[in-house]
């Protein structure tokens, strides 16, 4: 851990003030010898006498503006005199003297501005300045503020200027929207103009402002100023103060209101356009290397710190992903996880006294998820190390406060085992943050309880001294200056006062640790308690604290009652006089006490200032004249209140008939919710809810792509879904039931997250269930049952709505073809519900006597029958009424998946021989798997037969009913059911829920279900004559009666007001159009070779089941078929598809894709697309790259076989020229004999795949993204390579090395990566050469493994079936060094190219030049030359070249700085068409179209593409038809990995 950094606070404070002394010419405003401004600016920038600016670098020379003379000095300090006294008689005199002021400045502002002793003249001006004074003044600084603010005296009047000239930006915004459109006034230059102008005026030089002492300063305040930001807020104040800077003060009668700066100021939009400017130019020019060396300059940091508190809340989360924000630039890695070259700065900046502070702001700052990986990535693990660290404990400090209660709690287990060291090192602030946001976010402080107990100590007072340091000195009889400078020398102790006071604003342990702690000091130390400084606010915070403290008062109370005179004259134990006034409430009697003691000590108080502040604020001149008046205070209620016996007549009298107060007795009357708020929330909410709905719409475009539009997220985010895993998901919502409501705000924001993290039903890929969306007026039906919020249970309560249901019911029921007089149905909570409704009406129909009796009162068993791809819910009735599973028995199916009826005969034939009773036939019309529709009439015929009870569980498939041809077809035989379910919240579209159990007759509902209950059912007939149980009435209202619930929602409302809005015919079109989706995407699937259709085609209802199988051959093993089917579910989430899966036999589960009323053709299609590419995309993974990089990168031991003997001599040369000619070094460690250990210490900072982890099948894809999939190749390590010439150095020095980790192998630092034996002179003497060729070779390949892996990433997440393409070096090595460079290429995985020039023959455009531009010619000429074994390779810059070149014979066309993308990929593709030979019939049609003629004769031939390829856009040079990716950056200006050779002891 890098040292502990001494200090960040008073400390370094204390540091600068003597360097401050040292040097007090420039730290100091002071006179000149001669009392004169001598300003004088040479070439070498000294200083002379009293110069005043500091050296910097910039363009041009600072102009002289002048000096005043000795008279006008004078003038100058009189007058700032006079201002500063403010001795005048009034106002207007005041004003005068200042216009006499301003008139005698005129002309010499610049230079009074610049003047030693009289620049503080020009601050009060400003302060004291009119708004068009100080318009004028800003005129004359115009053009001069890029000098003026890197003057040491004149930047301060700059700074004012602007803080003061901030509020008339506001005020003429607001006067100009009140201005008429009448005749206007000549216009004038108004502040924001002038502003604007100094934000152009400072462009081009705010790179080297930023280092400048005076000039970053007065840039901070201006972009404060223009980003409308609050003046004088804490915040920006901690920002813009100057501890040098002095402070000019002003005595005027009525000073200037600073109220206009402490709130967020209106500025115009050209204020913010101008700050994203001049921030962006400040960063443009600045690499990640240079910002971060301006992090720990102590000029720049603070610049930065605002810069990027800016980004942040201007920009948030959009800043976070930009590669060109400063967030970016200083943590390009995302995430920066561990061993990245982010992590190594931000671990660093931690330590440091200057960069920490940005650290704070970027912890503080950052977007939610942004801080969740930085925590998680550099922080969580090493809570203890920083909390341990003065300066890196703020940052922690930061961290903690944005902690969600898990990692809270993580945290506070990590640092409970360090509290003791913590206490020792003073670092209270820590565990003080600590208990504040446990006591914030609800968690349980037991163990830090502990952990303070044992580290203050078990025993109570001395826990107390040892926290508040009591004993340490006595301030009795002490001034009160003396006291406050020795207090002053300890902050430690107002740091644990601090920590107390947190601690007693938790009830229970914590609390009570200090409670006990203060009741356990005798009197003495009590009250030297009370008058400590830092422990006078511990006892005053004890007295007004939270919870239960009743106990602790009534004991400290009285003891402190009787100290009450001796504190009160006391300047800070009359603070804790003050505080008893909170400290006795429920305490009147010692209150009253307290006050006699005052009132008998009344001459003593008024003696001292702290006596007289204690006798106002306990009003005790209202005790001495009005004492009644006082004790009806004391006792807590209000002067003038009426007593509890005047309370008690007055509820009397408002329980008088006629009374206008009359409202219960003595009830307290709560503010009812009103037609406003529900407005004004429900407006708040819609405002979110079309968003979240209209989302769905935008992403239905794309879906036909095979790929959903990609949402930001912090899982595989698209419209449908932003997936996390349930333990995920439950911190990221953190549900938390509070003590103390929201409010609006916070109830938004809980909408806000819910929808974010919640399936989008309205989206075209939600098809895994049985149901989807809903529509307008189904979200318009919820609203209105919410709003009435009635239980449809009895007629009396809801009669609107039951008039609705049986409406609703009856007609539904119409349509099934039952029509009786007494056919119709109720509404139930769903299908299962309706299941189970339908077996109780059945079994007490059937047999009455179990109503009452139960299933015992059957001499037999009861038998329920159900089809074998039925629903499970019926035998879950079974289990719930008694019946137990064994009663239900499955009936097989035909191939369809439909009842056999015959089947069904045999069963029940089967149940009577076994002496069993069937009584109930469950048929389903839309299985849930494959959809069938058994058949109805068939089975009806025997239920009739057999006197069995036939209900159809039409939940699913019922609503074909509204089409006459579908309901022909699938439903025939409906009208001879006894009871049908129908859930029209699945295939209709309507909320959920809204489910109906449907009956021939329901005087059976009737009969089954009723049950007497007087205090609720009062059914009268139209005579008023009450019904009885015997007695069944002629129509039910009350619908309770007719169902097993008591508590009915008035779902039926949904559907009567969906079918009233869309009509019967309308639903018919909806369905209709949903079979034959269905249809249309069971075709794709058949015609598809490697799908396998297990639905029929067309299938029965509206799932389409089927199989992924390569070439349409399912696997022999189940299992392999479920894995396959499993995954392709898994991947379509992230491509913003949601399927499902089942199975019906030993083949495995095949895919289960549920169309409804919405889907559309192009969704189906894209579904299909995407099945195909998610499976061709995994082939990708287990083929393609392994196979490709394995290829590329062999096992240890082979690849340096390759290298020539002569890179031993390359070697011999680099220890020739390196070593020394008298090694003084070595004679002075001698020739023993020794052991080094080489580490691998600092990863370069980029991300890669290890072919090492691939050859090992170490990686797992999960995501399809190209971005999550470089995130997943992330190795925060570094790749070893350059071994063969490491191992040579120490062979010539006659060492030995053994290896402990193999060559392109990937390792995290500190990695013991070999070990060095020999002399030590020998060691040392190689050691340098050694380590920087392992670095560079190391760093190469690093980076060559990067790219290498983007390339790929890319392909796999494109629809490309072209192979990779290579990657490859160039020629642009180091002098000396190609060797090594070359052979780091070929260990990180990329092809060398041309290992020499001899290699390949290369003609470059300067060659071609040297021909006459003939590229022909030199084609020709090159091969003839080099043989049939020289590969040509022909640099092109244009199309026509390239057509040339491979006409010319050209084996390699290298297209050179073609622009990437589109453009590059047209030329690719028809380069190869114009090539590819006029008889390849196959080729033809993926040719055509691209206005190209084909030539006869193919031609085989390499794209090569180079030029300006990085990081950031190698997606765009992979496209189909290049062959080779060639650049130098992979071994031109990379960052090496850091090596060292330690001699181990």
């Amino acid at each position: 851990m890098p040292r502990e950094q001494q200090k960040r606070g008073r400390r370094e404070e204390k540091k600068r003030k003597r360097e401050h002394e040292i040097d007090g010419s420039l730290s100091k405003r002071r006179k000149s010898e001669d009392d004169t401004d001598a300003e004088i600016i040479v070439d070498n920038d000294q200083q002379f006498d009293a110069a005043d600016y500091v050296p910097i670098v910039g363009p041009g020379e600072i102009p002289f503006y002048g000096l005043l003379d000795e008279e006008e000095q004078e003038y100058f300090k009189r007058a700032d005199s006079m201002l500063e006294l403010n001795q005048f008689n009034d106002d207007e005199e005041r004003k005068l003297f200042l216009a006499n002021v301003y008139k005698e400045a005129n002309g010499k502002e610049l230079k009074i501005a610049n003047s030693q002793s009289c620049s503080r003249l020009m601050e009060r001006l400003i302060l004291m300045s009119t708004p068009d004074q100080l318009k004028a003044l800003f005129q004359k600084f115009s053009g001069h503020f890029l000098h003026l603010a890197q003057h040491r005296f004149a930047s301060h009047c700059c700074e004012t200027l602007f803080m003061q000239s901030a509020p008339i930006v506001s005020q003429e915004i607001t006067a100009a929207t009140k201005a008429s459109s009448g005749d206007q006034a000549e216009e004038r230059t108004t502040t924001k103009q002038l502003f604007l102008d100094v934000s152009k005026e400072l462009e081009g030089n705010l790179g080297y402002l930023m280092t400048d002492q005076f000039a970053s300063h007065t840039l901070r305040v201006l972009f404060v100023v223009l980003s409308g930001r609050p003046l004088v807020d804490a915040h920006t104040t901690s920002l813009l103060q100057s501890k040098k800077k002095e402070h000019i003060t002003l005595t005027s009668r009525n000073p200037p209101s600073s109220s206009a700066n402490s709130s967020t100021r209106t500025v115009p939009d050209s204020f913010q356009d101008a700050l994203d400017h001049m921030m962006k130019s400040m960063v443009a020019d600045l690499d990640t290397t240079s910002i971060r060396a301006l992090v720990s300059h102590p000029v720049a940091n603070p610049l930065l710190q605002l810069l990027l508190d800016l980004e942040f809340r201007r920009a948030g989360k959009s800043k976070a992903k930009d590669s060109s924000s400063l967030f970016r630039k200083l943590i390009p890695d995302d995430p920066p996880e561990e061993g990245t070259d982010s992590a190594s700065f931000f671990n660093g900046m931690l330590y440091d006294p200057i960069g920490s502070r940005l650290c704070e702001v970027l912890v503080t700052n950052s977007p939610g998820k942004t801080f969740k990986v930085l925590y998680q990535s550099l922080i969580r693990d090493k809570v203890q190390n920083l909390a341990k660290n003065e300066t890196a404990s703020y940052v922690l400090i930061k961290a903690l406060e944005r902690l969600n209660k898990e990692d809270l709690q993580q945290a506070m287990h990590e640092l409970c085992p360090q509290i003791t060291l913590l206490v020792e090192r003073s670092r209270t602030s820590v565990i003080k943050c600590l208990v504040e946001r446990c006591q914030v976010r609800g968690v349980d402080t037991g163990p830090l309880a502990v952990a303070l107990k044992e580290a203050y100590g078990q025993h109570p007072t001395n826990r107390l001294n040892k926290m508040l340091k009591l004993g340490t000195s006595s301030s009795e009889n002490m001034s009160e200056e003396r006291r406050k400078n020795l207090e002053s020398h300890d902050p430690s102790k107002a740091h644990t006062s601090l920590l107390a006071q947190s601690m007693l604003d938790v009830p229970g342990t914590l609390q009570d640790l200090i409670m006990d702690a203060i009741l356990s000091l005798d009197n003495t130390n009590l009250q030297q308690m009370a008058k400590d400084r830092s422990a006078t606010r511990v006892l005053q915070k004890s007295l007004s604290c939270a919870g239960d403290t009743i106990r602790y008062r009534r004991i400290i109370m009285p003891r402190l009652a009787n100290m009450t005179v001796d504190l009160a004259t006391d300047a800070v134990a009359s603070h804790v006089v003050d505080a008893f006034w909170s400290g006795t409430i429920g305490l009147s009697f010692i209150r009253e006490k307290i006050a006699e003691h005052l009132m008998q000590n009344e001459v003593v108080l008024r003696e001292s200032n702290p006596g007289r502040a204690v006798w106002r604020n306990w009003k005790m001149d209202t005790y001495k004249t009005k004492r009644s008046d006082w004790m009806t205070e004391a006792k807590g209620r209000a002067p003038g209140s009426k007593t509890g016996i005047e309370l008690a007549r007055e509820r009397y009298a408002n329980q008088k008939p006629g009374s206008k107060l009359s409202g219960g007795r003595g009830r307290k009357e709560f503010p009812t919710a009103t037609a406003t708020g529900a407005n004004t929330l429900l407006s708040a909410v819609q405002e979110l809810l079309i968003p979240f709905i209209r989302a769905a719409d935008e992403d239905a475009t794309a879906k036909e792509t095979g790929h959903g539009l990609s949402k930001s997220g912090g899982g595989p985010r698209t419209a449908l879904v932003e997936h996390h895993k349930p333990q995920k998901l439950f911190q990221l919502l953190d549900p938390q039931l509070p003590d103390a409501g929201v409010g609006k705000d916070g109830f938004l924001q809980l909408v806000e997250k819910v929808l974010q993290y919640s399936v989008n039903t309205w989206d075209q890929g939600f098809m895994p269930k049985l149901y989807a969306s809903t529509d307008a007026p189904g979200v318009a039906s919820e609203l209105i049952l919410s709003v009435l919020n009635t239980n449809v249970h009895v007629y009396d309560a809801s009669p609107a709505l039951t008039i609705i249901e049986k409406a609703t019911t009856r007609t539904l029921a119409s349509l099934f073809g039952l029509t009786g007089p007494h056919a119709g149905g109720i509404s139930v909570q769903g299908g299962s519900a309706s299941n189970t409704t339908s077996v109780v009406v059945a079994r007490n129909t059937l047999f009455p006597e179990t109503k009452r009796q139960g299933i015992q009162a059957s001499s037999r068993a009861l038998i329920l029958f159900t089809s074998a791809h039925g629903h499970y819910s019926i035998e879950k009735a079974a289990q719930m009424l008694g019946f137990g599973s064994e009663a239900v028995w499955t009936v097989p199916t035909d191939k369809s998946g439909r009842m056999d009826p015959s089947a069904l005969e045999s069963l029940i034939s089967k149940a009577k021989e076994e002496n069993k009773i069937p009584f109930y036939v469950n048929a389903t019309a839309g299985t849930t798997v494959l959809g069938s529709y058994d058949p109805i009439r068939a089975i009806s015929k025997i239920c009739r037969e057999k006197k069995l009870w036939l209900h159809v569980d039409a939940s699913w498939g019922g609503p074909a009913i509204f089409s006459p041809d579908l309901a022909k077809e699938k439903l025939d035989g409906s009208h001879l059911v006894d009871s049908i379910a129908i859930n029209p919240h699945k295939m209709m579209g309507v909320p959920i829920t809204c489910s109906f159990l449907l009956g021939a007759d329901l005087r059976q509902f009737h009969a089954a279900n009723t049950l007497p209950a007087s205090y609720l059912f009062h059914s009268e007939d139209e005579d008023g004559e009450a019904h009885s149980q015997s007695k069944q009435p002629a129509e039910i209202y009350d619908l309770a009666d007719l169902t097993l619930q008591c508590g009915r929602r008035g779902d039926a409302l949904k559907l009567y007001l969906s079918w009233a809005y869309h009509g019967k015919q309308g639903y018919r079109r909806q369905i209709e159009n949903a079979f034959d989706t269905a249809a249309y995407f069971a075709s794709l699937v058949s015609d598809n070779k490697d799908l396998v259709l297990v639905s029929e085609s067309p299938p029965p209802c509206l799932q389409v089941c089927f199989f992924y199988a390569k070439g349409g051959e399912l696997k022999e093993s189940g299992e392999e078929n479920s894995q396959m089917t499993s995954r392709i579910a898994r991947e379509l989430i992230p491509r913003g598809f949601m399927v499902d899966y089942a199975s019906v036999d030993d083949r495995g589960s095949f895919l289960r894709v549920v169309v409804n009323r919405e889907t559309r053709r192009g969704t189906v299609e894209g579904l299909v697309r995407a099945v195909v590419e998610v499976v061709c995309l995994d082939h990708w993974q287990q083929q393609l790259i392994f196979q490709k990089i394995l290829k590329m990168a062999a096992e240890f031991g082979k690849l340096h076989h390759l290298l020539p003997p002569t890179y031993k001599r390359l070697v011999a040369s680099w220890l020739e020229e390196d070593c020394p000619s008298f090694d003084y070094g070595g004679f002075v460690v001698g020739q023993e004999f020794k052991e080094a250990r080489l580490l691998g210490k600092s990863p370069v900072g980029v991300s890669f795949l290890s072919p090492k982890a691939l050859r090992e099948g170490n990686v797992f894809f999960r995501e399809r993204d190209a971005v999550k999939i470089s995130s997943i190749f992330m190795i925060e390590s570094g790749m070893l390579a350059g071994v063969p010439f490491f191992n040579e150095v120490f062979r010539q020095l006659e060492c030995t090395v053994e290896w402990h980790i193999q060559e392109g192998e990937t390792f995290k630092p500190v990695k013991h990566c070999a070990t060095v034996r020999g002399p030590i002179n020998k060691i040392l003497l190689g050691e340098r050469v050694a380590l920087n060729t392992l670095a560079r070779c190391s760093g190469i390949a690093t980076k060559t493994s990067s790219l290498l892996t983007l390339i790929h990433s890319t392909l796999i997440h494109s629809t490309l079936t072209t192979p990779p393409p290579t990657l490859a070096g160039t020629r642009k090595t180091t002098p000396g060094f190609r060797i090594p460079e070359k052979y780091a290429l070929l260990i990180g995985g990329a092809d060398p190219h041309r290992h020499d020039l001899s290699s390949m023959t290369m003609l470059k455009d300067n060659h071609i030049w040297a021909c006459n531009g003939n590229i022909t010619s030199a084609v020709r000429t090159a091969k003839a030359a080099g043989g049939f074994s020289v590969k040509v390779e022909v640099e092109c810059q244009s199309e026509e070249e390239a057509v040339e070149a491979v006409r010319a014979g050209a084996d390699v066309v290298m297209l050179d700085n073609f622009r990437p993308g589109r453009e590059l990929e047209e030329v690719v593709r028809r380069l190869r068409a114009r090539f590819s030979g006029g008889d390849d019939d196959d080729q033809a049609g993926y040719y055509s179209g691209l206005g190209v003629e084909r030539e006869e004769v193919k031609r085989e031939f390499l794209v090569e593409v180079s030029g300006g390829l990085t990081e950031e856009n190698v997606k765009d040079y992979v496209c189909w038809g290049v062959d080779v990716i060639s650049t130098s950056s992979i071994h031109q200006g990379v960052k090496h990995v850091d090596f060292s050779l330690k001699v181990f002891h």
